[in-house]
């Protein structure tokens, strides 16, 4: 079926992103948010329902449909992934602290995360499996789809953090929507730039 966000007794609920967007004048602050749909009481006129009384092209139109979902889905976040790897290597070289152990290691575990989650998406669309239907399409292997979704969830906001603490407040910078940070670093920053 399908309702008006506006329909009367539905609300909708979302829950705060995980790259912090919820953080108000977060300017990276962009991410998928997952969403509730609380129907109380709600009237769904029957015109507005689709495959009325056809469970089974129904079952195989939801399979389908959340397997390309979360295919799209792994996707981004395995783009995200490789961008963090990414750019906690050219931070730790544009601080001048690549030969610290501890700057290594965010590096290493950001790609080793990346790598893996790509290893599995990867294998997931090189082992196509017949999609639910008749008309010959395939979708990626789903439980290759199903690892690399829940690892990425779990490894992504740790290597984030990891990442957002190597730059410190040298490159990352968190910026208040009301007043400007004026820590020394950053009044060094300024003066440099003025120069």
């Amino acid at each position: 079926f399908f309702v008006r966000p506006a329909t009367p007794g539905l609300r909708i609920l979302c829950r705060p992103g995980l790259s912090g967007a919820h953080r108000d004048g977060d300017p990276l602050a962009v991410d998928e948010v997952d969403t509730w749909l609380v129907f109380e009481d709600v009237f769904i006129p029957h015109g507005r329902l689709l495959y009325a009384g056809e469970k089974d092209v129904a079952a195989l139109v939801w399979k389908a449909m959340m397997t390309w979902d979360k295919h799209g889905f792994v996707r981004r976040l395995l783009t995200r992934m490789e961008l963090l790897f990414g750019l906690s290597f050219l931070m730790s070289k544009a601080l001048g602290v690549g030969h610290y152990p501890s700057a290594q290691k965010v590096f290493r575990d950001a790609g080793r995360h990346a790598a893996l989650v790509a290893r599995l998406v990867a294998f997931a669309e090189a082992s196509p499996q017949p999609a639910p239907g008749s008309g010959g399409a395939v979708r990626p292997e789903p439980l290759s789809l199903q690892l690399a979704l829940q690892y990425a969830l779990e490894h992504l906001p740790e290597v984030a953090r990891a990442v957002e603490l190597l730059g410190g407040q040298g490159l990352v910078r968190r910026w208040a929507a009301t007043t400007p940070s004026t820590s020394a670093v950053t009044r060094a920053t300024r003066r440099t730039a003025r120069r």
